[in-house]
């Protein structure tokens, strides 16, 4: 290569190199604190660094459009724990971008268009949470988060995720949060959890979900919390549920119908299950037979029509039954046998006709009991019995009038009591 060849060359690609690197990317940007209070406006820079007040910030929030973020244009931040970048339409954000991290702690990039993540764009960051909500992404290359040692709790709620492929998640086994709630998820492969050992909740609610493989959860030995809320699962079967620490799981907002009865016998330190607003019909006590440690069933806005003999025996004390808004005509004479104490017993919005003295003879103690808006014409037997709860609410039935001077009398002769009848 002759002298005048080799020096055009050199001048392309010194001209390049430098047009990457005086690319601005910060202009006309505003710094917000966590009061939403203007603390900085940037006119025009390529790093973010520079232009942080040297006070220490728990938050703070840059805004402004910012459609790329380019090589070492957020480096050696030292006194922020919590960083975001909220609506700055950005559309991509290169690798080198994010670098030295030395007190953020909460890296935030919100209401965007990323689409994808891109490869070692987060790499070596010693964040302890990552949330990228809202940012239109679709697709996450395998590996992508993987030099995130630290990291543990990654929110990617209101993406446009359908499958997430299996070795997403590979090297961030410390995390303990995960969120992948408003997707469009519909499946995940078989061993796609295998290294969050150290996952306790997760969040799944409001994606495609219609059916639940096998033993999905089995690779989640300290999981806590599963929501699976608003997706449009139609069965339980048995073998799905197998976490031996889950505490609380939540179901509710979904087209459920059947339940096989030993659908949560591999939940045996479940405390709490909402199945509400599904299309259940009939309760089965069985199904928690294995379960003793729950206490909380919330099971509103379903097709039950009847609670059968000691329907809830086996709920641990202090005990949450939710039955509202079902079609509940009928209760067994000993539906609420076996249980020892009550927290909150709703069952609003049935089609109960009476309420009798003895139905809640053999609890010890009973905080609130809720027959709002039902069909009772009256309250047979020693009122005393009836209200044994501390707060009793029957606004909303039909009270015949010679029932409703009972109850005012009883109301003034016993003031410790809270009947609610308007």
């Amino acid at each position: 290569m002759d002298f005048k060849r080799f020096s055009v060359l050199l001048i392309v690609l010194v001209s390049a190199v430098c047009a990457t690197t005086t690319r601005i990317t910060f202009k006309n940007v505003k710094l917000l604190n966590n009061l939403h209070v203007e603390v900085r406006t940037i006119q025009s820079s390529k790093t973010l660094s520079k232009h942080i007040p040297k006070e220490n910030f728990t938050m703070l929030e840059v805004t402004g459009r910012i459609p790329v973020l380019y090589e070492n244009s957020v480096t050696n931040i030292s006194n922020v724990r919590h960083l975001s970048f909220f609506r700055n339409e950005m559309r991509e954000i290169k690798p080198g971008a994010f670098k030295n991290f030395i007190d953020v702690k909460k890296l935030a990039i919100t209401a965007n268009n990323l689409g994808t993540i891109t490869k070692g764009v987060f790499d070596r960051l010693t964040i302890l949470e990552l949330s990228l909500r809202y940012d239109r992404i679709t697709t996450i290359p395998k590996r992508a988060l993987r030099k995130l040692p630290r990291l543990q709790s990654l929110n990617l709620c209101g993406n446009y995720l359908e499958i997430v492929n299996e070795g997403v998640f590979d090297g961030i086994n410390k995390i303990e949060v995960l969120d992948l709630s408003r997707n469009r998820i519909f499946t995940f492969p078989k061993l796609f959890f295998k290294n969050l050992n150290n996952l306790k909740l997760l969040f799944l609610s409001q994606n495609r979900f219609e059916v639940l493989e096998e033993r999905i959860f089995d690779d989640l030995p300290q999981l806590r919390v599963l929501a699976l809320g608003d997706n449009n699962i139609v069965k339980i079967s048995r073998g799905v549920f197998v976490a031996p620490n889950l505490e609380q799981l939540v179901l509710s907002g979904n087209k459920i119908s059947y339940i096989d009865l030993a659908a949560f016998d591999g939940l045996p330190k479940l405390a709490s299950i909402d199945l509400s607003s599904n299309k259940i019909k009939k309760f089965e006590p069985s199904w928690f037979d294995n379960n003793v440690e729950i206490y909380r069933l919330l099971f509103g806005h379903n097709l039950i029509e009847n609670l059968p003999e000691q329907a809830f025996e086996n709920l641990d004390e202090n005990a949450e039954i939710c039955f509202e808004h079902n079609r509940i005509k009928k209760l067994a004479p000993e539906a609420f046998h076996g249980l020892k104490s009550v927290g909150r017993l709703n069952l609003e919005g049935n089609l109960l006709e009476k309420w009798n003295e003895n139905l809640l003879a053999s609890v010890e103690f009973v905080q609130d009991l809720n027959l709002q808006n039902n069909k009772i014409g009256c309250l047979g037997g020693n009122l005393d019995n009836v209200f044994v709860a501390n707060c009793t609410y029957l606004s909303l039935n039909p009270l015949f009038e010679t029932c409703l001077l009972l109850i005012e009398r009883w109301i003034k002769q016993n003031p410790q009591k809270n009947v609610f009848v308007m």
